[in-house]
Formats: structure tokens, C-alpha cells, sequence
């Protein structure tokens, strides 16, 4: 038994803590393999600096919103927090994504705008949560997001691309690049892939027209006061609801403090996740964490069964990316699937609002209007 009687089980290897987002142990031997690793991303960028390696223009605009590091940085709800700012503009939106950890490959429409294919083994959970969550919004995967863009504008018709997870991906032009940090990273201590979590070496900042700092009220990072010099924006999220897994039924916050509850995470950061539900005082007697895009497979759920029994739980909370693919696998008999919620994630800005729309409106509104 963990602090506060959290029981902390692990599937498998989790590379990633609540602190930092990376485990170091074994780094050490795999730093000779970073900087191969790092060669290997130099050459890359030069490549397209240079110009011998061509990158593709749309012809509608492109807004990307990557991040440096792996894991949980909250790029997913700064994707939404733009489709709902452009949503009530009138602006027909698609969201281009690599469809990560998806069981297909090539190009795949997860959305027109008004029916959803797929689910989210067969899309990418995130792909899938936002098809859900944004009905009218054009969803597509793609491997190669230039050949999808391409797609998507000859036969839908967009006003505006939002490539989600695209900072390295080079190949795809884009007229505003955003990237997500965990302010709670220090950047000047992390290594370069496989020895660490930074998947770009730290001056790739310079290259980011808007920083977005998440999960933090601290002041900037060194690294980013080096290498970016113009906008950083600070938001945090916060757990504003919870909604069944089977219905649209919402419960507040009040409610599910008074219940007991287990909680399961399979994302970049599963201890981030806990944490929040402590933050607002949920009563968590046990705690079930899984690499990030877990797919759940049935001596998974037999052991949630039992851990729901064993602690007399009320509820079993996760996340909504894991809410996605619950719902796409097949839960075995007598699974409690009526007592699983899954938390409402809210964005809130600490500073910056005003000068990220300041920088739309300068980069992407006037664009959509000519």
C-alpha cells in the first residue's frame, strides 16, 4: 500500500514519473546511443534549413501544435482549447494526426464532419476523442500528413488544418508553429532520446513561433529564455467533471467525494493523474497504472474487477483518452462497466490569452479571410 492507501501496480515498464516525466534509470548506457540519435536529428534539420529536403505547402492554412519531450505535456487539450476558439468563429476545421499506436496504417477519414469511422484501436485514441468530442471537425490520420492535407482540401474543403503532434514533422509546412512544454521539466537536464525524454535537441525552440508552458505557475525556464525570445503563454488544466463511460451522464466533483474510488491511467503521465484527483480531494483507495496508449486486454480488466471488489469502490476513474479505448475493446462478463467515470479535462490560462489571440489573428485569421 502506497500514500494514502494508494495501491500502486504496475502492467509493465512505465518510463515515466510524476516529476520529470522520465525515468533514469539504465540512461547512463544509452547515451552513446542519444548521440547518435542527435547526429541523426541534426543532419535531418540542416537538410530542410537548407532546403534539399522539400517541404510541402497547403493551401489552406496550418497551425501545429507539437511538443520537444515525450510524454504528458497537455498537448491535447491546447488542440481543443483551438477547435472550440475557431469553432465559434464559423471556421471549418480538420485535424490532421499521425493516428499514434492506431492497429492500421495508411490515410483514413476518422471524421467528415458528420460521421466518425473507426474507433480508437483502429484511428489513435486521441484522433478518436477528438471525432467524439468535435462533431463537425474533419478528423484524419495519416502517416504522411502532407498527402492527407492534400486529400482533405481537394474533397472537404477546409479553412484551416490544425496538425496535431506535428513539431518534427518537417515535411508538412505550416504557417504557426506552437509547441507544449511541461513547465514542471527542466529542460537544461534532459537528454536526447533513447537516454531521455527531449526529442529534439533544445535550440529546435527557436524554430516555435508560440511557447505554451502547461502544468505550472513558475517562472520561465532558462532554456526557454535562451533559445525563444518572443510570446510564451502559461496555462494549467484541471479535472472540471467526470462522465460515464456508457451515457452522457455528468457527476460533479462534490458528488464522488463522498465515494470510494479506484484509478487507472494508461497515458504519459499516470502519476500526474493521480495527483489531480487528490488536488480536488477524490478518495482514491487504489491506483492502476499502464504504459501510455495501453490497450486494455481482459486479465486487465479481471484484475480491476477484482481490485473494485476487494476495496468495496463506488467507482472506477480514468482518463478520457482511456475512456476511448475502453470503449473500443470488448469487456468481459460481469465487469462493472456502469461504475466507470472518466475526468473532464478544463484549460485555463494563468497568463497569455490576449497575446495568443493577438498572434491568430496576425498568423492564421487573416489568412482564412483572403
Amino acid at each position: 500500500m502506497g500514500r494514502k492507501g494508494c495501491i500502486k501496480t504496475c502492467c509493465s515498464k512505465n518510463l515515466f514519473d510524476d516529476k520529470i516525466g522520465y525515468i533514469v534509470l539504465f540512461s547512463i548506457p544509452l547515451i552513446p546511443v542519444s548521440w547518435l540519435y542527435g547526429l541523426i536529428i541534426y543532419l535531418r534539420n540542416l537538410l530542410y534549413d537548407s532546403g534539399i529536403l522539400k517541404i510541402y505547402r497547403a493551401s489552406v492554412p496550418v497551425i501545429s501544435v507539437g511538443n520537444i519531450t515525450v510524454g504528458g505535456t497537455g498537448k491535447t487539450p491546447f488542440v481543443e482549447y483551438l477547435l472550440r476558439f475557431y469553432e465559434k468563429k464559423g471556421i471549418k476545421l480538420c485535424v490532421i494526426s499521425r493516428g499514434y499506436k492506431r492497429l492500421t496504417k495508411g490515410m483514413q477519414v476518422v471524421s467528415d464532419g458528420l460521421h466518425i469511422n473507426g474507433n480508437a484501436l483502429t484511428v489513435g485514441d486521441e484522433p478518436y476523442q477528438i471525432a467524439k468530442k468535435f462533431p463537425r471537425v474533419m478528423v484524419v490520420v495519416s502517416e504522411k500528413r502532407s498527402v492527407a492535407a492534400e486529400y482533405m482540401a481537394n474533397y472537404y474543403k477546409p479553412d484551416l488544418f490544425i496538425l496535431d503532434d506535428g513539431f518534427q514533422h518537417r515535411s508538412m509546412g505550416r504557417n504557426l508553429d506552437v509547441v507544449v512544454i511541461d513547465g514542471q521539466i527542466n529542460l537544461s537536464k534532459v537528454q536526447l532520446l533513447p537516454a531521455g525524454p527531449a526529442r529534439e535537441f533544445k535550440s529546435a525552440l527557436r524554430r516555435a513561433d508560440v511557447i505554451v508552458r502547461s502544468h505550472t505557475d513558475q517562472n520561465i525556464d532558462p532554456v526557454v529564455q535562451k533559445y525563444f525570445q518572443e510570446k510564451v503563454i502559461d496555462m494549467r488544466y484541471k479535472i472540471k467533471r467526470f462522465s460515464s463511460l456508457l451515457n452522457d451522464k455528468f457527476f460533479e466533483i462534490d458528488e464522488l467525494r463522498k465515494k470510494r474510488c479506484i484509478a487507472i491511467a494508461g497515458i504519459g503521465n499516470p502519476d500526474r493523474f493521480l495527483q489531480s484527483l487528490r488536488d480536488i480531494k477524490i478518495n482514491i483507495v487504489a491506483f492502476r497504472k499502464y504504459r501510455d496508449h495501453y490497450i486494455y486486454k481482459e486479465n486487465d480488466l479481471e484484475e480491476i474487477r477484482k481490485i473494485m471488489e476487494t476495496t468495496k469502490s463506488d467507482y472506477i476513474v480514468t482518463t478520457e483518452k482511456d475512456a476511448m479505448r475502453l470503449q473500443s475493446v470488448e469487456l468481459p462478463p460481469g465487469f462493472p462497466s456502469n461504475s466507470i467515470i472518466y475526468a473532464i479535462i478544463e484549460a485555463i490560462f494563468v497568463k497569455g490569452e490576449s497575446v495568443l489571440w493577438n498572434i491568430l489573428n496576425e498568423k492564421i485569421d487573416r489568412l482564412i479571410c483572403e
